[in-house]
């Protein structure tokens, strides 16, 4: 009954998102089309508050494309760091999306879909695709947001996130490294 009721909230909402987007594109159409690439280090795979018995430590190089339009594709990749099979990619997802930005408010919807390794031993191995959407606004000096996802595997979990940020921009104008923080 709960989920019910969360996703008749979350579905509607996301729609309402998505048509304040196609009528106010002036922010988002102004910016330029670019790739991006990262690089995690996860110390211990835990999700929701569940972990395997022994440590699982994994590198998670990725890449994306964003349009100027707002939309946009990743692939992130989860690589064996500190067990017997170290440098087995154990994971790869891809995750398209769409992203909003008026003023000082962002917003975007995405989904994921994850492919394990036969051999995977991870936590999150029995997750399939997940769906979810974030809200942000920015203070100036911190930027809250909160965000909520559904995440299907044998049984759908909802799972409602909120968080805190701060980045620093580094280098010469049209060449700038951006640098984050996220609590």
């Amino acid at each position: 009954m709960r989920s019910k009721f969360l996703f008749s909230i979350i579905l509607p909402g996301t729609f309402v998102f998505f048509l304040q987007g196609l009528h106010a594109q002036s922010d988002s159409a102004a910016k330029k089309s670019y790739f991006k690439a990262g690089m995690d280090y996860l110390s211990n795979a835990v999700y929701s508050g569940r972990k395997d018995s022994s440590v699982v430590s994994y590198l998670k190089p990725s890449i994306g494309y964003v349009n100027r339009s707002g939309f946009s594709l990743g692939a992130e990749m989860s690589i064996l760091a500190n067990s017997p099979a170290a440098g087995r990619v154990d994971e790869i997802a891809l995750e398209p999306g769409y992203n909003y930005s008026k003023g000082n408010f962002d917003a975007g919807a995405y989904a994921s879909k994850y492919f394990y390794s036969n051999g995977s031993y991870a936590v999150l191995s029995e997750l399939e695709a997940t769906v979810g959407t974030y809200f942000e606004y920015n203070l100036g000096f911190l930027k809250l947001g909160a965000g909520g996802d559904f995440l299907f595997s044998t049984s759908t979990d909802i799972s409602l996130s909120f968080n805190m940020a701060h980045s620093f921009e580094l280098g010469p104008e049209g060449k700038k490294w951006r640098i984050g923080f996220k609590f």
